[in-house]
């Protein structure tokens, strides 16, 4: 979800074995298209000012390095951002 224009935001993981968030930009989400890292945090929130892809994506990683799939997808639309959150 978005707190502001600049700041993406989402919900503590619920793995003990959580280590950090992956934040990733794509312009699809089409199976074709691989997403670039924009960025690593352990905070439930990233500011992506100077970002501009059209998509988001956040990940998480645990201690053993095994990577989750995208739990946050922000779609950017003109006029605003749609928020398309995965359950």
């Amino acid at each position: 979800r978005r707190e502001s224009p600049d700041v993406l935001a989402w919900d503590d993981p619920v793995d003990p074995d959580f280590q950090y968030f992956t934040v990733y930009g794509a312009d699809s989400l089409s199976p074709e298209t691989i997403p670039y890292v924009i960025g690593h945090t352990t905070d439930t929130s990233y500011t992506v000012a100077g970002h501009s892809p059209a998509f988001f994506l956040v990940t998480t990683t645990d201690h053993s390095g095994n990577e989750g799939q995208a739990a946050v997808d922000v779609a950017l639309r003109s006029g605003g951002y749609k928020d398309d959150s995965q359950p």
